[in-house]
């Protein structure tokens, strides 16, 4: 296997070197530049120009293999030709991202673009047949060319998209159309082992669930059971799993979740398969290809994006190894304090929550779309409007600061990553497991382990965080109905998030309150802070642990406990123990032994605010976000016997676990 990899990477190496080689040539030498378009003129913010537009539906486009992709098109109603925004859906194209809730496309056609959604090919109205990461770029390219030379065009072309859309943007950029200038890819992964179907070497089993049997299985029905009567029996079936997902989570093997059985395909099952890092995905990661980026993008995401880790990555790769100047200086990262489903792509207003925060007006009347709008206006236009400045390479949310922050770079260079030990003293505010401190001051003395047992089938249950496709949860943790079973993932889900549906399960995503699990965590607390602290970068932490398990998981949560003693998720990450020093080549651990695990909480911006605490909950489950860990030899997807473990974290002067906070001083 490794001398295929090294063969094919080879390979990839020198066609890249020749594909960079040939667009640096094709370019004028103003694209050799620094921070900015040099073309760019100062201008006001836009107004309506085009009072109607025209749309063109399922519109075809042939592919150089012949298959045909349908695509709806808006343009202003209006002689003259346009800069074009694409965005390639599996969806269903009226169920874009760049066009939910309908909002997007008239402010956009007003102010002077054509926008072009397309169905991926073996997708809803497209031909041919998918696989989801490997033809979006050969396709992606077409698109864009076949977009540049139509009579309504001025050949500017931008991708425009998130999540999967999000994937089929990078993608698009990485093929190098010559007439693709800029994009905005947002809340999607640059490595899809670890940002997409695992973390940590563990399945995001309800991310993928979801994924597959709200959403894939029934788009898929009507190709998979041309009978229509075969198909609406597949279809009442599937209807089942919204309505009890604990018949379908709790089986197992996990790889053989039964939703996700579309005929002869089971994406589910592929994955699961592919259950270590490897050529498989390496060559469908975009990271893969970002040294051969020539243009400017925007990385747009959310704080608590099931993909966050992914989109900052991007954005840190191709600054820095980007083929061209243009591409290299020109990298622009939006943060907001989203989930995956807030992202405001319909420019909805008014909204100034976040899971249990309320983040104010400064995001309620935040205009994201004249945003996204300036940043095209600015690249595909060469105007300079307010709303857009290419000097301001970060923009980022602060959670309590609410507010929006600018600045050139990130990590910020003032940050002080300081160690916070976990303390065998009682800090009296928990009624945990185990109730700690958290102190920046190392243990001193030799203390006994904190042992707790971990049962596979009484798991601690997912509360927020970065999650995605939520299974609601009963108090102690079993999946229950949370939907009725009456909600569709394309269309009637979209619409359900943008409306805050309250048939939503309140415990999805975000910043949500964790005391409800964390009685079933040990947990670590500071005493009550007297100045505000805040952090703003990449959470880490460092366990030393063992079990008496030949595998389990590691689980760390930090979270900012409130006066009125909730406990809201700040970060939280997990590390299988079998995948501590490798995700191509795991290991078993040896009962007893003490490890020394790193565990990644991702990143975030948050202001502990006076009275407040700062608390860290160790476990060794999060589910259903995660599959649950067996604790045997077999990989836990495909086991179905189990043990109980017992599990003990250290925290003496050898054996100092802690969080790695990455701290910004306050200013003087």
């Amino acid at each position: 296997m490794m001398q295929k990899l090294m063969k094919w990477t080879l390979r990839s190496g020198v066609a890249s070197l020749a594909l960079t080689a040939a667009v640096l040539t094709g370019l004028s030498s103003e694209g050799l530049c620094d921070v900015g378009n040099p073309n760019a003129k100062p201008a006001p913010a836009a107004d309506a120009q085009y009072s109607e537009y025209i749309t063109e539906l399922d519109v075809p486009i042939t592919m150089r293999d012949g298959t045909i992709i349908y695509a709806d098109i808006y343009r202003p109603k209006a002689d003259g030709k346009f800069p074009v925004l694409v965005d390639g859906t599996p969806y269903g194209k009226t169920n874009a991202m760049m066009l939910a809730a309908g909002t997007f496309v008239p402010r956009a056609t007003s102010q002077g673009y054509a926008l072009l959604v397309y169905d991926v090919r073996g997708q809803n109205s497209s031909e041919g047949e998918i696989d989801l990461h490997i033809n979006l770029k050969d396709d992606g390219y077409d698109v864009v060319e076949w977009a540049a030379k139509q009579p309504w065009s001025n050949g500017r072309i931008g991708v425009d998209g998130g999540s999967y859309d999000g994937q089929v943007g990078l993608n698009t950029v990485l093929a190098h159309p010559p007439h693709l200038q800029t994009g905005i890819v947002a809340v999607t992964a640059a490595d899809l082992y670890r940002q997409w179907y695992y973390r940590g070497g563990a399945l995001e089993f309800e991310f993928l669930a979801g994924w597959t049997a709200n959403n894939f299985s029934r788009r898929l029905a009507p190709r998979l059971f041309p009978n229509e009567e075969e198909r609406q029996d597949y279809l009442d079936e599937l209807s089942l799993y919204p309505a009890d997902p604990a018949a379908y989570a709790n089986a197992l093997p996990v790889r053989d979740f039964e939703p996700a059985q579309m005929g002869e395909e089971n994406y589910f099952k592929e994955w699961v398969d592919h259950n270590l890092d490897g050529e498989y995905w390496w060559k469908r990661n975009p990271k893969t290809y970002f040294h051969e980026v020539t243009i400017p993008v925007m990385h747009l995401g959310g704080w608590y994006d099931i993909f966050s880790a992914g989109t900052i990555e991007a954005w840190q790769s191709i600054k820095t190894q980007g083929a061209t100047a243009l591409a290299r200086d020109n990298q622009t990262l939006f943060i907001g304090p989203w989930d995956h489903a807030e992202i405001p792509w319909a420019n909805k207003k008014g909204v100034d929550h976040v899971g249990e925060v309320n983040c104010g007006d400064a995001l309620a009347n935040y205009d994201h779309a004249a945003m996204r709008l300036a940043y095209f206006d600015y690249w595909l236009k060469d105007l300079q409007r307010p709303g857009f400045n290419p000097d301001e390479r970060v923009h980022t949310w602060t959670f309590n600061a609410n507010e929006w922050r600018t600045q050139k770079d990130y990590p910020l260079p003032n940050t002080e990553y300081t160690k916070f030990y976990l303390n065998a003293e009682t800090s009296g505010s928990s009624q945990a497991l185990y109730d700690g401190s958290l102190s920046e001051t190392p243990p001193a003395k030799e203390v006994e382990p904190v042992t707790y047992e971990y049962d596979p089938m009484k798991p601690v249950a997912t509360r927020g965080g970065n999650n995605l496709f939520a299974i609601a949860l009963d108090p102690t943790g079993t999946p229950s109905a949370g939907t009725t079973g009456s909600m569709k993932a394309d269309e009637d889900l979209i619409k359900a998030v943008l409306s805050q549906d309250s048939r939503l399960p309140s415990t999805g995503s975000g910043p949500e309150d964790q005391i409800p699990a964390e009685v079933n965590t040990i947990t670590f607390t500071t005493p009550v802070l007297k100045d505000p602290k805040e952090l703003t970068g990449h959470i880490r932490a460092v366990l030393y642990a063992a079990s008496d398990a030949v595998d389990t998981d590691w689980v760390v949560r930090l979270s900012d406990v409130t006066p009125e003693g909730k406990s809201i998720i700040v970060a939280d990450g997990i590390q299988r123990a079998r995948f501590r020093e490798s995700g191509i080549t795991p290991t078993l651990i040896e009962p007893g032994k003490i490890y020394q695990y790193e565990v990644d909480l991702w990143q975030n911006s948050w202001v502990f605010e006076p009275g407040h605490r700062i608390r860290v909950a160790v476990t060794s489950s999060n589910w259903p976000r995660y599959s649950r860990n067996m604790n045997v030899a077999e990989l836990p997807e495909l086991a179905t016997e189990w043990k109980v473990a017992n599990n003990s974290i250290y925290m003496d002067p050898k054996h100092p676990s802690h969080v790695i906070l990455p701290i910004i001083p306050a200013a003087k």
